[in-house]
């Protein structure tokens, strides 16, 4: 086998040749009006809604080593030594509130297709064990109201 047939074969079997739908960004533009909006409405809060980094692309690396393609990432692979887990929310808001230590949004569009991944509902239930709130936004009102809803169910620690 040549070189470009393990070449062409690894890519086969990795996806490469499978057309995709270009990413239009509606989850990433959602999650930056959610943020606007919550910053606007609670400025003392404002530090305390973060956005975790999971996603997002990555460089890849081909080699061949021994007859075979390998393809790897090594951001991916350093992020993982420093913590990265899968399937953690989009947006924690790091306050306590009625009973819940913190509030953990997963935003999602309203597109079909667009739902939870098993390592997402896997974090979901390991989050609400621990004691969090964990919702699924997919509009900017659905999150002002689950927002204002657990923050003035009872007064957050500041």
């Amino acid at each position: 086998m040549s070189y470009e047939d393990i070449w062409n074969k690894a890519q086969k079997e990795a996806g490469a040749t499978k057309q995709r739908k270009p990413q239009r960004h509606e989850e990433s533009r959602l999650q930056e009006s959610c943020v606007t909006w919550f910053r606007l409405q609670y400025p003392k809060l404002a530090l305390l809604l973060f956005a975790v980094p999971n996603g997002g692309k990555r460089t890849h690396r081909t080699i061949v080593r021994a007859g075979r393609v390998i393809t790897y990432s090594p951001e991916a692979k350093q992020m993982k030594k420093e913590g990265v887990t899968a399937g953690v929310a989009d947006l924690i808001l790091l306050t306590p509130s009625n009973g819940y230590a913190s509030l953990c949004i997963e935003m999602k569009t309203t597109e079909k297709g667009s739902k939870q991944r098993e390592s997402q509902k896997v974090w979901q239930q390991a989050a609400e064990g621990a004691g969090n709130k964990y919702v699924v936004c997919r509009t900017l009102e659905e999150f002002m109201a689950v927002v204002k809803e657990y923050l003035t169910t009872e007064k957050p620690v500041l």
